[in-house]
């Protein structure tokens, strides 16, 4: 193996292993949403129950005292502001996990991206060293360096050109 293959193969894993990397990091961020919103829906239920056991009490206390309309639209409002602080601990805990699987998302396109990257920079490598080895074609091409004279307007390999593209 020459040096050029030697490095080309080290570029690609060193690509596999940002693309390991990458997909374990989406795995845990995705992992980190759900559990964010299991956290969340928990704390919502806790609310809710706690909310309905203040009612209760308000309630008991209205009654008590012999309360009349105006005790009815103080419980109706303390209710609205309870099912609103709810919607607003749910909405949180969404905007927390859905940024959690943005981030997720760019780890995957990092992981993507790092392949695709160690691909194309293994090939430049070797292509670059071998034309400066071999006065223009890459080993891999052969040795009439069909790729550079593709790039330049030739023919690439044995067809007559590219035609119809």
């Amino acid at each position: 193996m020459t040096g050029a293959e030697i490095m080309m193969v080290a570029t690609i894993a060193q690509g596999v292993q940002g693309f390991v990397a990458g997909n374990a990091n989406a795995k845990a961020l995705n992992s980190n949403a759900n559990a964010v919103m299991a956290q969340t829906a928990e704390e919502e239920r806790r609310f809710r129950i706690q909310a309905m056991q203040r009612a209760g009490s308000a309630r008991v206390a209205a009654a008590s005292q012999g309360a009349g309309a105006e005790a009815v639209d103080i419980l109706s409002s303390n209710a609205a502001t309870e099912e609103l602080d709810a919607l607003t601990l749910r909405y949180g805990g969404q905007v927390k996990a859905n940024n959690l699987r943005a981030q997720a998302g760019q780890a995957k396109s990092g992981a993507i991206g790092s392949l695709v990257g160690s691909f194309a920079s293994a090939g430049a490598n070797l292509y670059g060293s071998s034309s400066m080895s071999s006065g223009g074609g890459s080993s891999i091409f052969g040795s009439q360096g069909y790729a550079s004279r593709a790039v330049d307007g030739g023919t690439y390999g044995p067809m007559q050109s590219w035609g119809g593209f």
